[in-house]
């Protein structure tokens, strides 16, 4: 069992050097099953929008790309999932340990969560059933809030990793994780992560997590940005105790001010409203800003926030956060 702690499509930078710099059909994979990006700031645009549909949307995007999506699939599995059809918690408990696409999690006052497994990355929509996909010259494995990238001549060795950590001696695989530090009022402001803010009424709960990042260069675009992303989730106990993800109408109001900082000065911000109300288990979303400087010795965090949601089922004790 692994803490609940999520990270989010989350808060990690894909570092890539450069295979070649000119990328021939030869360099793509000839693997149609892996979903390929022709440049990293084309994978973001597409991760937004993915990130945006319901789970009948993405079933129709990947059968258009023509490929088998690992983030797709285990989201089936899991809405095709009888939870309530198990006579016993060991019962659902082996289940779960022996499903390729599912895990149990816990939070600190040890509730247990079915999550899907690879929930904490953004990347597991692109992902297929080796879990790689490819941007550029570069081949990418994920491993949860981790990834491994290597040229696409080594995709073959690359799939048959199977820890992210195996490989961290060999100059071939550059392994990028991701990054947790919560920067608590050093230039008084609100640090880089909400994690796991959970509030509900009796067997409901809705949590919420939200990240910030930012990165003083990327190599696809030269430049540097700030990303804001988060989740909201409505969940349900279940007669074993185990709270299970559960559609409900979610009503939200999500700001965020966000303040990428240079030892040269402030020099990129951005900012999130978003508010509404619709049927779901979960409501996600990223965004990345990119901006021409470039500065060293920088970072992102949250300039201010206030989160506040609740479903049809927890009107009454809303979750809710601020800071400013």
């Amino acid at each position: 069992m692994k803490k609940f702690s999520y990270l989010f499509f989350v808060v990690f930078v894909l570092v890539f050097s450069s295979c070649n710099k000119d990328i021939t059909t030869e360099q793509k994979p000839s693997d149609l099953s892996i979903l390929h990006f022709d440049s990293y700031s084309q994978m973001e645009e597409e991760l937004e929008t993915v990130l945006k549909m319901n789970t009948e949307e993405k079933v129709n995007w990947a059968a258009k790309k023509d490929f088998t999506s690992y983030g797709v699939e285990a989201d089936l599995f899991y809405d095709n999932m009888d939870v309530e059809g198990f006579q016993s918690k060991e019962e659902l408990l082996s289940f779960i340990n022996n499903s390729k696409y599912l895990e149990l999690v816990t939070q600190d006052n040890s509730d247990l969560y079915i999550e899907t497994k690879n929930s904490d990355s953004r990347f597991r929509y692109f992902m297929n059933e080796d879990q790689v996909f490819t941007v550029g010259d570069k081949a990418v494995k994920v491993f949860g809030g981790k990834t491994i990238s290597t040229c696409i001549e080594n995709i073959e060795a690359l799939k048959q990793v199977q820890c992210a950590e195996d490989v961290l001696d060999n100059p071939d695989f550059e392994l990028n994780e991701v990054k947790k530090e919560t920067l608590k009022s050093a230039l008084g402001n609100c640090g880089t992560l909400i994690d796991n803010l959970a509030a509900g009424s009796g067997d409901y709960l809705v949590t919420i997590n939200a990240y910030v990042e930012g990165d003083g260069y990327n190599f696809w675009s030269g430049e540097a940005y700030v990303e804001t992303g988060y989740k909201i989730q409505s969940w349900k106990k279940n007669w074993l105790g185990i709270y299970v993800l559960n559609e409900k109408t979610i009503t939200y109001n999500m700001h965020f001010y966000s303040t990428y900082y240079s030892t040269l000065g402030f020099w990129s911000y951005q900012t999130i409203n978003h508010s509404g109300s619709q049927s779901a288990k979960t409501i996600e979303y990223a965004e990345r800003q990119y901006t021409a400087n470039y500065r060293y010795d920088s970072y992102a965090y949250f300039k201010e926030y206030n989160v506040n949601a609740y479903s049809s089922q927890t009107t009454g004790n809303p979750v809710h956060d601020e800071c400013d």
